[in-house]
């Protein structure tokens, strides 16, 4: 790799001369302690656990498998499945602290069990990769 985030970061330490701007932090990040009801989260840990359906389903491990992700549309309609039914609660939850959510019209969803260095790289998420200008998720 080339570049990594400073310890600094990584720790969430800000700089020594500036004051904590919590104003400012709270406008593009929240933390949700216990986000999700107990049969919710249940439900998270039996399908992604390691060995999981998830993974197995997707013939994840094969070599030739790439990263991809799921995209479902915020139209309103009662959730058909529990990924579904995760995605509303998130966005219930989110919009409390972001109240653009409310209006999301798609959210986007992956999970991913791979080694540390397997070539994902950190990044920020834009429609169409960019093309015709950059407009990134609300959340």
């Amino acid at each position: 790799f080339s570049f990594r985030l400073s310890a600094q970061v990584l720790r969430g330490v800000g700089s020594p001369d500036a004051g904590d701007d919590a104003e400012e932090r709270d406008r593009i990040v929240a933390i949700f302690d216990q986000a999700f009801p107990q049969d919710m989260l249940a439900m998270l840990q039996e399908v992604f656990k390691p060995r999981g359906l998830y993974w197995t389903e997707h013939d994840y491990y094969a070599p030739e498998r790439g990263y991809f992700s799921y995209m479902h549309t915020l139209d309103g309609t009662p959730p058909r499945n529990g990924m579904e039914q995760v995605i509303r609660h998130l966005q219930r939850l989110a919009e409390v602290r972001f109240p653009a959510v409310k209006d999301a019209t798609r959210a986007e969803w992956w999970a991913h069990c791979r080694p540390h260095p397997s070539g994902h790289q950190l990044h920020f998420d834009s429609d169409d990769e960019g093309l015709g200008g950059v407009r990134n998720p609300i959340a």
